[in-house]
């Protein structure tokens, strides 16, 4: 809103402007303040720049402070303990011409231009200081390759923060697919993580550690999604194997020769341990029974989703979810669970527990369910909820389990885990589109949910 003195029409004046709406890309709740990101494209109408917005809890639309964050975009953006950590490159997400290298000068006519670089800047915010928002700790790395995508972080230990940024290529068939050997391809995935490790035990000053690229080795690998504990980072890959058991790799043929066809997909276990940042180590590869989905104590439990055959019904194969024991050198299933026969292909892991989906029949609601690893090596069901649409977004805060079934949103209390302890459940205002993968908030105040240039909307929990 622009305020003008228009009484002399030759001089006419701005005397006042106010902010009626801002971009949201995501959003973090701490104590009586927000803070809201704006990543800074610069397209799309979004303005350049990344931008931090502090505004009071209890009054959203007043703004206290609008703090600009320089003019690369912000790639990611990591809570833990108070601090704020946020990842600004130039990824070339959302359409953009791609990253620009910093400019070099200019060398005698003849001798090749030096390669170019690309900056990531990690800085550290104390938010115990709101509403003053100031960094108390910066670094900016020149790397080699630019990064694409967001950046999703990872904590191998509380003083080692690792950003996950996938380089995605997609296979010609996305799956699922089962093969001979009945090992199920996921969804969709990337033959390399590329992988980026800071150090910030001291939060004053954080020191960039390294750019490691986790790679199946080919266009055909299909790599899963990536977890970390225990100072280590898992993910798992799967490749397809020729009837002579190597491996098959249609970029690397003799073109003069047919691609072997494949007979088997196997699942390799990539354990990468950041002992010394500046040298991530992987560990030996080991086999798995299928895509790695989640882990729990600290690594030495690994949750897999394979297919097994059915004892009821010969020929019958059928998704299963397994827990594997992990120390290092192999991993041995304890047990496994039979998934059911509508499961809506994701499977996600928080504080020990196993949660899926389920969707719906003419005579079966949707449900969101939980699993566990009993006390007798058994993996059980332990708890179950209908929902009014099948789940496929589950995400976990502080204290709170939020699911986007269908056009609505249910909260859960994620200390009740792994029974399932209502919270609220609302719709947002308005057709427009939103992830829950940037909303935060904690129990008995709000669960704030970024809905871009629409700004931030409050799902109002109960005291």
């Amino acid at each position: 809103l622009v305020v003008a003195d228009v009484s002399d029409r030759d001089e006419p004046s701005v005397t006042a402007t106010l902010a009626l709406s801002w971009a949201v890309d995501r959003v973090f709740a701490f104590g009586d303040f927000l803070v809201e990101l704006a990543s800074g494209w610069g397209g799309y109408g979004d303005p350049a720049g990344a931008v931090a917005r502090i505004l009071p809890a209890d009054n959203p639309s007043e703004v206290l402070a609008a703090v600009p964050l320089g003019p690369l975009p912000l790639a990611g953006a990591a809570l833990r303990d108070g601090r704020l950590y946020l990842a600004q490159a130039d990824t070339g997400a959302y359409g953009g011409w791609g990253p620009v290298p910093l400019a070099e000068e200019a060398k005698e006519p003849g001798e090749p231009a030096p390669p170019p670089i690309y900056p990531l800047q990690l800085s550290v915010y104390d938010l115990s200081r709101l509403p003053a928002f100031q960094a108390t700790g910066r670094v900016e790395a020149d790397l080699q390759q630019p990064v694409y995508g967001n950046l999703r972080p990872l904590w191998p230990r509380p003083d080692l923060l690792v950003w996950s940024a996938e380089q995605t290529y997609w296979p010609y068939w996305r799956g699922p697919m089962i093969n001979v050997a009945f090992d199920v391809m996921p969804w969709y995935g990337s033959p390399e993580s590329r992988l980026l490790a800071f150090d910030v035990g001291d939060p004053t000053r954080p020191a960039f550690g390294s750019d490691y690229r986790l790679s199946g080795g080919d266009w055909w690998t299909v790599r899963g999604d990536l977890f970390a504990g225990g100072g280590l980072v898992y993910s798992s890959h799967s490749v397809q194997l020729a009837a002579d058991g190597g491996r098959i790799d249609p970029a690397a043929a003799d073109p003069s020769m047919p691609v072997p066809e494949p007979v088997a997909r196997i699942h390799v276990l990539d354990a990468i341990d950041y002992a010394d940042p500046a040298e991530p180590t992987p560990w030996l590869p080991v086999r798995l029974p299928g895509s790695l989905v989640g882990i729990a104590r600290r690594g030495s439990l690994l949750f897999t989703v394979s297919y097994g055959e059915d004892p009821a019904a010969a020929g019958t194969w059928h998704p299963q979810l397994d827990a594997l024991a992990y120390d290092g050198i192999a991993a041995h299933r304890i047990d496994s669970l039979p998934l059911p026969a509508l499961w809506t292909g994701w499977i996600n892991v928080y504080r020990g527990a196993v949660l899926f989906g389920t969707g719906e029949a003419t005579d079966q609601a949707p449900t969101l369910s939980s699993a566990t690893l009993a006390d007798d090596a058994h993996l059980v069901v332990a708890a179950h909820t209908d929902v009014p649409s099948p789940v496929y977004e589950l995400v976990s805060t502080v204290d709170l389990l939020a699911a986007r079934a269908g056009g609505e949103i249910l909260v859960f209390a994620a200390d009740a885990l792994p029974r399932f302890d209502p919270l609220a459940r609302e719709s947002p205002p308005g057709c427009i589109g939103y992830t829950l993968s940037h909303a935060h908030g904690t129990a008995g105040t709000a669960l704030w949910i970024p809905l871009g240039n629409y700004g931030a909307w409050p799902l109002v929990l109960p005291p």
